[in-house]
């Protein structure tokens, strides 16, 4: 479903978003999982389902993209705290996560941007 979703979301914020031609690459790694689990006949159900888990997570999607084009990199406490805080969560603190872990934050993020960088440099 993973593979769909990203799809739906792009329809979501561009309704002229031409996923046919966008889209090849996530249909055929579904298309690949479907038939290696002999799923090939549920795959509307799966785009179904992913779009439905899109509409139902949409705050939670929007609050990690405005940060990843903050951050560029988030790590996946960041992504829990920004999802559970979108959905309401009142225990939720990305303030306070990021104050407590601000050196290792920062460290990771210049990690892995150096590292995604020098990958699309080999490219």
């Amino acid at each position: 479903m993973s593979a769909y979703a990203g799809c739906h979301a792009q329809r979501r914020i561009d309704p002229d978003f031409d996923a046919d031609t966008s889209c090849w690459a996530d249909n055929d790694a579904a298309e690949s999982v479907l038939r290696a689990w002999g799923w090939e006949a549920r795959e509307q159900e799966f785009r179904d389902r992913s779009r439905a888990l899109v509409e139902k997570h949409w705050s939670e999607i929007e609050a990690v993209a405005r940060d990843l084009i903050i951050y560029r990199v988030l790590h996946e406490d960041e992504v829990m705290q920004l999802a559970d805080a979108a959905a309401g969560d009142p225990d939720a603190d990305i303030d306070q996560l990021r104050q407590f872990w601000a050196r290792q934050l920062a460290e990771f993020r210049e990690q892995h941007i150096r590292e995604r960088d020098d990958q699309e440099d080999d490219d």
